[in-house]
């Protein structure tokens, strides 16, 4: 399934709250497993962001780097984040229906599970 690095950082937070709710078995294990294959996935765009901070941004007293609003590379580093945010990766999912979530209280936030929770 292709899905844009942004769409990836947005799922991510929403899946690891559902991973940890009360699921019948199976879904938590096909839900558990597309979690890992985005957590790869955006565990390379935080290398990639961390690596353009050290380019655009500037070294602080603690020995960070940071990119300032006001500092000179952050146009730059925001073109080359938005860049990265429209990458297309695809990653082999596994929907679930709705209903094999079960019949129990879903705390998470399922508005953004979109592409993994399907109705029928």
């Amino acid at each position: 399934m292709k899905i844009t690095i942004k769409e990836i950082l947005e799922t991510v937070g929403p899946l690891q709250a559902l991973c940890n709710e009360s699921l019948p078995v199976k879904a938590k294990y096909w839900l558990s497993r597309d979690l890992a294959r985005l957590q790869t996935a955006k565990d390379a765009f935080e290398k990639s962001r961390n690596e353009l901070i050290a380019k655009h941004g500037e070294k602080q007293e603690d020995g960070n780097f940071a990119v300032k609003a006001d500092g000179p590379g952050y146009k730059a580093f925001l073109a080359d984040i938005e860049a990265l945010l429209t990458i297309e990766e695809d990653v082999e999912l596994h929907p679930q229906p709705l209903e094999a979530l079960g019949n129990g209280t879903i705390r998470a936030d399922l508005s953004k599970l979109q592409r993994l929770i399907t109705e029928v």
